[in-house]
């Protein structure tokens, strides 16, 4: 699915306040002339870290609708207890929450004016704080349990006895279709690289004061802009993917789909029928939550 992105940002979209030294409080909301981050080193920075915002972003939102596709996955042969379903659904709904979070405050933060570039990369960065890495971390561990226990499960009844493996035979593409494996694979290498780029963008110093040299600042920037941010942007894109055909694909969710809607085309996975899917998933996941 075609993600709607949104325009990279550069320091011209931030506005560059004039010193105040006029009253002692426009001292305390801008940094001394020393400390103030040159244009250029400002622009540098803001755009590696506007972008990592909007990506983690994506990538929350992506992590949201496999967490749909979890708790709906393999419901009758594998039944979920209440419990079970209920704190799938509250991690969905509060990672919902702080994606709308981190929308909102981002797209305030691009409206303000009051505000000086020291100020503004502080609080960009601060954007991606402890609970949305604290709630990563715990959907990301989450997925990988329920995906390999679907993974174990699915395997043992392939081998566990000649009538099971004939009875079953007439499924290898159900098997094919929903390749536990390889969204695994995909999640893990989105979540190392988010890993990677937080801590790289952590060691940007934001403020002059710290005695950073040119080379060592221009050094830090580039292995993020040539390295880890299109890195990951790849890997998302390849997690979008895989995550909305598996969805198009998977029975449960395609039963789902066609008890509430009545559509019975054949295929979901291409074309206007994909599209109609995919508009119905929105409404079904996202519900009350505006992205």
């Amino acid at each position: 699915m075609k993600r709607s992105k949104e325009t990279k940002k550069d320091a011209s979209t931030f506005p560059r306040k004039e010193d105040e030294n006029s009253s002692p409080d426009s001292t305390r909301k801008n940094p001394n002339k020393d400390e103030r981050v040159p244009q250029e080193k400002f622009v540098k920075i803001l755009n590696q870290i506007v972008p990592f915002i909007l990506h983690t972003s994506y990538y929350m939102t992506d992590l949201v609708y496999t967490l749909y596709y979890v708790m709906n996955c393999e419901v009758e042969k594998w039944p979920k207890s209440t419990e079970e379903k209920q704190h799938l659904l509250q991690l969905k709904n509060g990672l919902s929450t702080l994606v709308v979070d981190l929308r909102n405050n981002f797209r305030a933060l691009l409206d303000e004016s009051d505000i000086d570039e020291g100020e503004t990369l502080i609080i960009l960065r601060g954007l991606i704080n402890k609970d949305i890495i604290y709630i990563l971390y715990q959907v990301n561990d989450i997925l990988k349990t329920e995906l390999l226990l679907f993974q174990k499960k699915q395997s043992l009844m392939f081998t566990e006895s000649g009538d099971q493996i004939e009875k079953n035979e007439q499924g290898i593409n159900e098997q094919k279709d929903t390749n536990y494996g390889g969204l695994i694979l995909q999640l893990q290498n989105c979540f190392i690289g988010f890993g990677n780029l937080m801590n790289f963008i952590r060691k940007i110093p934001l403020q002059n004061k710290y005695g950073v040299t040119k080379f060592q600042l221009d050094v830090l920037i580039n292995v993020i802009d040539t390295d880890l941010l299109p890195g990951w942007e790849v890997q998302l894109d390849l997690l979008n993917c895989k995550l909305f055909n598996d969805l198009a694909l998977n029975k449960d969710v395609v039963r789902l789909y066609r008890e509430k809607t009545g559509d019975n085309t054949p295929d979901l996975t291409q074309g206007e029928a994909f599209g109609n899917f995919i508009g119905w998933l929105k409404d079904e996941i996202i519900g009350d939550f505006v992205f």
